[in-house]
């Protein structure tokens, strides 16, 4: 497709200077190619496909980097039973921020604990990138009943749920930056007499240390 291109270029006049605008005209003839061709490409967070750009959040653009993780514990608990999870953070550069949520079918305790200290670690809970296209690994460890020498500083703590009738469900909206080399300690109970089940999710990206 033939186009004549027509570029203006207008000369300004600086204050205090004199002259007449300067006028240049290209008339050659242009090829324009346009391409069918799809394109996909995240950049910054602005997503264009196929000559559409969308806007992205930062943490969907996470996942697109292959950054964003998740795992999840999930048991029975018997009459004023509790589940410990261990988090260990990385001790290089590498920051983690942390979000979670608990659910249960009955009344639930739960506490949140830094700088912990175990004996043993416990069993590993396996890790899944949000990106299963991606080969990036997470620089965090997580275990599920660990031996527990000293439960660290209580971080937070909350309920849900009534009695053995009524579970509930919590999420911590705002991520936690965790501390790095160090052990986090996430502890439910079971606050009825009857069995709870229950599930623990942990969702967290990882990036450097600012």
């Amino acid at each position: 497709m033939k186009k004549y291109l027509v570029i203006i270029l207008l000369s300004l006049i600086l204050s205090g200077c004199s002259g007449d605008p300067l006028y240049v005209v290209e008339d050659a003839p242009i090829d324009i190619v346009v391409t069918e061709q799809p394109v996909d490409v995240t950049v910054n967070g602005t997503v264009s496909v196929e000559g559409e750009v969308v806007n992205i959040s930062h943490d969907l653009d996470a996942i697109h980097e292959g950054v964003v993780f998740f795992t999840h514990d999930c048991t029975d608990l018997g009459n004023g039973e509790s589940r410990d999870m261990l988090i260990i953070t990385p001790v290089n550069v590498l920051s983690a921020h942390f979000r979670y949520n608990i659910s249960s079918e009955a009344e639930t305790s739960f506490y949140l604990y830094e700088d912990a200290t175990t004996s043993a670690n416990g069993t590993a809970l396996n890790i899944w990138n949000r990106n299963r296209n991606s080969a990036t690994t997470t620089e965090l460890l997580f275990y599920h009943t660990p031996t527990i020498t000293d439960d660290g500083i209580l971080l937070q703590c909350n309920k849900v749920g009534s009695g053995k009738q009524v579970g509930g469900d919590f999420l911590d909206m705002d991520e936690i930056i965790l501390k790095n080399n160090t052990k986090y300690i996430v502890r439910v109970t079971n606050d009825t007499v009857s069995d709870n089940w229950f599930v623990a999710r942990f969702n967290w990206y990882e990036h450097e240390v600012h």
